[in-house]
């Protein structure tokens, strides 16, 4: 499993994030989504690493930046959700 990303000031942020139900519930649904989105991923970098030789394939390059886009996503998702105090 990836180590979760560090976000742009490299520590955890504490600070309470203010949602509404609805706001909590959607980025529940948004982080189940990355979650899915993560086989989807994992597939595509299996068919790339399978073309060959890694070091010119764009399909690989492609499917690594995708996943490091998606769980950085996820990590922030989770960090909002960890922090989130309902209104």
């Amino acid at each position: 499993m990836l180590e979760s990303p560090k976000f742009q000031n490299e520590e955890l942020r504490e600070e309470p994030e203010y949602l509404t139900r609805e706001g909590f519930e959607r980025l529940q649904k948004e982080l189940e989504e990355l979650k899915n989105r993560r086989l989807e991923i994992a597939k595509l970098l299996e068919e790339a690493i399978d073309d060959g030789d890694l070091t010119e394939n764009a399909a690989f390059h492609g499917a690594k930046e995708r996943q490091e886009e998606n769980e950085m996503q996820i990590a922030e998702l989770e960090d909002k959700l960890r922090r989130a105090a309902i209104i």
